[in-house]
């Protein structure tokens, strides 16, 4: 899985914060170094989409890097993500974590991050997390993952 770097992950999640809440889902694409996200709420409308490269996040189509003043302002109001180190969760969406760890993971801690992976099932015949569970002292995220392919360049 590791070496694979062309993949689309599909799913859904539930965000909880303090007195709120979000559900919605979530398209994760991974292509090289690049990865394409794509947020969108309840019924389907779109919350925001972005690009990650190189630890910064960039503007989904013409690849400037985003106003972060205006990310913080507005995470509250639908980009959960942005509370997530995003240079590495799409380790996680896979189950790999540090080397001195085995698979399948029950649980493992990133920086201040708590991940623990419920349930395993396989997809396109590789084992991924199916239910993924994020927990920091103030939020918790619920990932579920409906879809996992890899893309043939």
């Amino acid at each position: 899985l590791r070496e694979i770097e062309n993949w689309t992950w599909k799913g859904k999640f539930v965000f909880k914060k303090k007195n709120e809440a979000k559900i919605g889902s979530l398209t994760w694409q991974k292509r090289g170094l690049s990865n394409y996200i794509s947020v969108k709420g309840p019924l389907g409308i779109k919350i925001d989409s972005f690009l990650i490269r190189d630890g910064q996040i960039l503007n989904h189509k013409t690849g400037e890097l985003r106003n972060l003043q205006f990310l913080k302002s507005t995470s509250s109001d639908g980009l959960f993500l942005f509370n997530l180190p995003l240079d590495s969760i799409h380790n996680w969406l896979l189950g790999l974590a540090p080397r001195e760890y085995a698979n399948p993971l029950v649980q493992h801690q990133y920086e201040d991050l708590q991940i623990t992976y419920l349930d395993w099932k396989t997809f396109n015949g590789y084992l991924l997390p199916s239910k993924i569970f994020l927990q920091t002292k103030f939020t918790q995220i619920k990932l579920v993952t409906l879809n996992w392919h890899q893309k043939n360049d």
